[in-house]
């Protein structure tokens, strides 16, 4: 009976033991070539002429090479054939476009940083510190998520496709969230694998324990075969019986202690299916913990939305009086090429557009009460109450009051550009003067970029020497702002007295300011004279894009045009023309 128990237990563990709940790797290393392909096809190389795009794989990962190989048979990435290339180190990182590492292999990130620096290599790490890589992935629950450090990829002149950041994690703390996840999923998949060993041997155990109980079996059927067929003396078969006996107590006691070890066996597998019964609780936890988190994040999402939807809402409410005022410039045009009859119609639309543009001043006036109530009692909320509010509160605020900053400057650049060209009072202006003047005033920023502004043949004109005086600055200031990294800034003015294209009898002088600065794309050369109109995020260069709108109404109301000559990292030439007095 307790033989039949014993291969009872043995039968129903064997199964369990033979459960495959190993992670399948090759599955997630197939997942793990897909976002290597994913993730490289939303970041753009400049100036890469090779035939064949090439993946570089530090450490030994054979499993990984081969899915990649597999994956660059069936697609093409940047629309070239794919190669794949293994590194055992970092001291050959040469002729790749793209190198992945995962940190198991222990690999130093920052000797790997220096190594490929200026060599225009996109670096794919995984579990790697949060915003130590170009781009950093890692596996919880099955899928993987990554995060992108914008420094990194701008710094090796990376671009990348707005949809690759929108989908990253944006913050360390969730990221530390998932790779404790991993980790802790890990962990008991270790440990269940370790209890599987354990549990093994108990059965290896038992089943050796049951060959010696099947031996003793046999040995006591052979005496007893022996002892029916052969006739002994009856003293001998009180030995035999006694031998019998003894051998049975001895495989009856072997029983019971087998009995007791798989009653412990049993106890053991029950208390490590409790623990594994907690870790699975505790993941559960983590993963309310992100959900929370993402939550959060939802609910920054919506507020930056309506702060924005504000904005947009006073800057159409400004470029619908922009555009009023322009319309005013055209009419006046036309109304100067009519005859005196009509004249008094000429002043009837003068004054009214002089009321619109008292308008827009008193507009922005009014613009500006509302933004300093909102910022003063910010200030106060945050004096009185900071102590009170938790982080995402207090950088709620933070966004609160940038914005609102943003948009006073925003205003005040509205007013200056309503005040330009009302002056009429035209002098005898020199542009030589003006030109030493502004580089006297802009004497710490010439000396900190290391600038040199020269010029050629500056004359006197007539015009509104504040007004030209910001025209030259800007145009300056632009020449020393958008200046390539560690090349230092050289700007140029000149002009020439040529005939109008518009009345052969009219003379007129074109002035010219050369740099050699970052150069602006071709299609953007008009767009750069609109109002608020920005090439770059204002975190990469500072201003809030109105300086080339000034500058083109400050030349045109001084009856001129202004345009642009232009090549990208080779420099801008700007071109307006004065009216020769």
């Amino acid at each position: 009976m307790k033989i039949k128990l014993i291969l009872f237990i043995y039968l129903l563990i064997t199964p369990l033991l033979r459960a495959d709940t190993k992670p399948n790797y090759q599955i997630q290393d197939a997942q793990r070539a897909i976002i290597i392909f994913n993730l490289a096809q939303q970041v753009t190389w400049h100036e890469q002429n090779n035939k064949q795009f090439k993946i570089g794989v530090l450490g030994n990962n054979k499993q990984l090479i081969s899915k990649i190989k597999l994956l660059a048979k069936k697609r093409k990435l940047k629309g070239k054939n794919t190669k794949i290339i293994q590194f055992n180190s970092i001291e050959n990182l040469d002729d790749i476009q793209l190198l992945y590492v995962n940190k198991k292999f222990n690999f130093n990130i920052n000797e790997i940083l220096d190594k490929i620096r200026n060599k225009h290599i996109l670096l794919i790490t995984e579990n790697y510190d949060y915003q130590s890589s170009m781009i950093n992935i890692t596996l919880s629950d099955n899928q993987f998520q990554y995060e992108i450090n914008t420094e990194l990829l701008e710094k090796e002149k990376f671009t990348y496709s707005p949809s690759l950041k929108k989908s990253s994690i944006n913050s360390s703390e969730v990221w530390r969230d998932l790779y404790e996840t991993k980790k802790s999923l890990t962990k008991v998949v270790i440990e269940n694998k370790q209890q599987k060993e354990i549990i093994k041997n108990k059965i290896k155990e038992i089943e050796y324990d049951k060959e010696k109980i099947n031996l003793n079996k046999r040995v006591i059927e052979k005496l007893s075969i022996e002892n029916s067929l052969k006739e002994k003396k009856y003293e001998e078969k009180l030995i035999l019986e006694k031998k019998l006996e003894q051998t049975i107590t001895k495989n009856l006691e072997l029983i019971n202690s087998q009995k007791e070890k798989i009653k412990l066996s049993a106890d053991e597998i029950e208390l490590q299916q409790i623990y594994l019964n907690d870790q699975k609780k505790q993941v559960l936890a983590q993963k309310v913990i992100l959900d929370n988190q993402i939550k959060r994040i939802h609910s920054q999402k919506k507020t930056n939305l309506i702060l924005l939807s504000l904005s947009i809402l006073l800057f159409l409410s400004l470029l619908f009086i922009y555009q009023g005022y322009l319309t005013k410039n055209k009419l006046n045009k036309k109304l100067e090429e009519k005859n005196a009859a009509i004249h008094k119609q000429s002043k009837t639309l003068e004054a009214k557009n002089n009321e619109l543009e008292q308008f827009a001043y008193i507009a922005s006036h009014d613009l500006q009460e509302p933004l300093n109530t909102i910022t003063s009692f910010i200030g106060l909320i945050k004096e009185d109450h900071e102590k009170h509010f938790n982080e995402i509160a207090m950088e709620s605020m933070n966004y609160i009051v940038d914005a609102s900053s943003r948009m006073k400057k925003l205003i005040d650049s509205i007013l200056d550009y309503s005040r330009l060209g009302r002056t009429k009072n035209y002098t005898i202006v020199n542009t030589k003067k003006i030109i030493l003047e502004i580089k006297a005033d802009l004497k710490t920023v010439i000396d900190k970029k290391n600038a040199q502004i020269t010029f050629n043949n500056l004359p006197k004109i007539k015009g509104t020497n504040t007004e030209l005086r910001l025209l030259f600055q800007n145009l300056i200031s632009n020449g020393i702002k958008f200046s390539k990294p560690n090349v230092s800034p050289k700007i140029f003015i000149d002009s020439k007295l040529i005939t109008s294209t518009n009345n052969v009898a009219e003379k007129i002088w074109e002035f010219s300011v050369n740099d050699n600065g970052i150069g602006i794309p071709k299609k953007h050369e008009k767009r750069i004279f609109h109002i608020f109109q920005r090439l770059h995020s204002k975190e990469k260069y500072e201003g809030t894009g109105i300086g080339l709108a000034h500058c083109k109404k400050i030349v045109e109301s001084h009856g001129g045009t202004i345009w642009i000559s232009s090549e990208v990292n080779k420099g801008t030439t700007f071109y307006f023309t004065i009216p020769h007095f």
